[in-house]
């Protein structure tokens, strides 16, 4: 059964299929069982047939209009010929649905459409087609055998999109025993009868140049070590997949499990410190696939704190790199594996508010440019998309800009940083297994730039689409009443406009263009030129290079649209080279045009759709 924040919730545990349907392509599907308990749906051992159409369809009802949620499902297959495919699809009837995707993976990959609701119920189906691999068309002569008999799939999910995060900020100072629950936004905390000690939300030490405090739930409160260690019990108001928080100052050994609807423990984590010193710990707790997290429990030997609890739907980030560990303990692995450079020298750990951030050292106000930080990253998979995001921020009184740079990547611009802290961040296809990843200071040869802090760096899978035009052969002219139509995106030059688009490969302009672009305007015809771009997608972001553009041109701009046809927002171009970045709290992104004037040619290039 599903509990807030899903609305379904389907694992297909002990062989139930949870009120899915099968459908007129899905009358064989089947469940089985892997070695490790885990429950999927597939078709039979020498099933022979090939699949057109809709598997799987359900009404689930409990949407909440005008919210957004996601419906997303795990699939997999066995390679094999060149000479089939499998494509499949989700669809939410009459309001959404994924463009087609091809199953590739032996492991298990998980496909996301998401959507508005409209009504209280709606109708969700899961369809897939046998074709050809050679021209796409659909394998249906008779005696054929398709590649859907080597389609699995797994773990059903229907939720909410929305942020769920227990900060304790809003909260009057509150002092617990044993017995005495307080109840939060997102979870009730308390002691059982049996538990020693106490404790408490309130304010820790402000970051240097600050003037508010910042509160943290504070684990035996009453101090030093205690023995019994102490447990606390975090009952959350929903049902989760994973669990994340920040834990600070652990000096005895420690844990943190969580715990399904059934009492049942789904994950742990331990964090054993070294003798006589302290440590921080980044937890992520992570459910078993065919169950969510209902309570967490908390076990500590003395006094800890947490900052904030995030209550996630999805797996965390593949990989993420805190930098937590205390400052004291510098030069022994305490950066998480990223390596500093000679310009980097004047950086070190320092903490502040119970975490720890990099900064440099106290007085340097400048630092060398180029490459300060570095890592590589493995167990990448190649074509996937991946987000490469850094929390920074300037030092008081200078405006610093930081570079992410990607090994093997095209290179984007500086990002100027403010003095509040904010996140950077690049959303990059995987070209291997493997990246380095940089954090720089730009600059050029000799030259200084003004110091800054990163409190956290972070890399995770997104559901973003970077559409980057080398694909589309040969290379099509768009003329007026005309349109080009890629897997994620409909090019389209209307009947009232002069001269062409053409989609051809140009001069690359460092960290803004490579290979094919969209060149609009092409041969410097018109006055004027509007282009539409009709995504395949709602999109929660679009972002964009726009390079060879006059600068400062009045009219010049980009403009957004919803699914409706509503302007949502425009973005003026007033730079000849620079990147579009647009969202809109609470809109999703159906299409943009691109204004250009002046008889200029414009190129646009590395479409990136942000779906959630």
């Amino acid at each position: 059964m599903a509990t807030a924040p899903y609305v379904d919730f389907s694992p297909f545990g002990e062989g139930d299929f949870n009120g899915w349907n099968k459908q007129s392509n899905g009358w064989e599907l089947i469940t089985d069982r892997e070695d490790d308990g885990n429950y999927f749906v597939r078709f039979p051992e020498g099933w022979e047939g090939n699949v057109l159409g809709p598997l799987l369809d359900k009404t689930v009802t409990g949407f909440k209009p005008g919210s957004s949620y996601r419906f997303s499902v795990d699939f997999r297959t066995i390679p094999g010929d060149d000479l089939f495919r499998t494509d499949v699809t989700l669809d939410v009837i009459g309001v959404a649905q994924l463009a087609d995707r091809t199953l590739t993976r032996f492991d298990w990959d998980t496909l996301s459409l998401d959507f508005t609701a409209t009504a209280t119920e709606h109708r969700l189906m899961i369809i897939a087609r046998d074709r050809l691999a050679e021209n796409s068309e659909d394998v249906n002569e008779p005696g054929t055998l398709g590649r859907a008999r080597d389609m699995s799939l797994d773990f059903i999910r229907v939720y909410e999109l929305s942020e769920h995060t227990e900060r304790f900020d809003q909260y009057q100072d509150i002092h617990l025993l044993p017995r005495e629950v307080f109840n939060a936004d997102h979870m009730s905390i308390g002691l059982p009868d049996s538990a020693p000690g106490s404790i408490a939300i309130h304010p820790v030490l402000p970051e240097e140049g600050k003037a508010n405090l910042k509160k943290v739930l504070c684990l035996a409160h009453n101090g030093g070590n205690i023995f019994p260690a102490q447990t606390t019990h975090l009952e959350l108001v929903g049902t989760y997949h994973a669990v994340a928080f920040n834990w600070a100052g652990i000096g005895q050994q420690a844990s943190a499990k969580a715990f399904n609807e059934a009492g049942e423990e789904v994950a742990t984590q331990s964090i054993s410190p070294q003798p006589g010193e302290t440590t921080n710990a980044h937890v992520e707790l992570v459910a078993r696939r065919e169950t969510l997290i209902k309570r967490v429990e908390l076990t500590c030997g003395n006094r800890t704190f947490i900052d904030s609890i995030r209550l996630l739907t999805e797996t965390p980030a593949a990989t993420a790199s805190h930098l937590r560990q205390a400052a004291d303990q510098f030069g022994c692995d305490d950066w998480n594996g990223w390596s500093k450079t000679a310009a980097a020298i004047d950086l070190q750990l320092e903490s502040a508010d119970g975490l720890y951030r990099i900064a440099p050292r106290h007085g340097v106000e400048q630092t060398d440019t180029g490459i300060l930080l570095e890592k590589t990253v493995s167990g990448l998979t190649a074509g996937n998309n991946y987000r490469f995001s850094v929390k920074a921020r300037s030092q008081a009184g200078s405006q610093a800009s930081v570079q992410l740079g990607i090994s093997d990547v095209f290179s984007e611009a500086p990002t100027l940083l403010g003095e509040e802290w904010q996140d950077v961040e690049r959303i990059f296809t995987a070209r291997q297994a493997s990246h380095t990843f940089s954090i720089e200071a730009p600059g050029g040869a000799n030259a200084k730039a003004q110091a800054f802090l990163v409190e956290n760096a972070w890399l995770s899978t997104t559901n973003s689409i970077v559409e980057d035009f080398n694909d589309i052969t040969p290379t099509p002219i768009i003329r007026p009443g005309n349109s080009q139509q890629t897997a994620h995106v409909t090019i389209s030059l209307g009947n009232d406009q002069q001269g062409q688009v053409h989609i051809h490969a140009v001069g690359p302009i460092d960290g803004m263009t490579e290979g094919k672009n969209v060149c609009i305007n092409d041969g410097s015809i018109a006055e004027q030129q509007t282009v539409r771009f009709d995504l395949a997608y709602e999109c929660v972001g679009v972002k964009f290079s726009l390079t060879s553009m006059l600068a400062n041109q009045p009219g010049q701009l980009v403009t957004f649209f919803a699914a409706d046809g509503e302007t949502i927002g425009s973005h003026p171009v007033t730079e000849r080279n620079s990147w579009v970045n647009f969202s809109a709290a609470g809109k999703r992104i159906k299409a943009f045009e691109v204004t250009v004037v002046a008889k200029r040619r414009a190129s646009l290039d590395f479409l990136t759709l942000i779906l959630n």
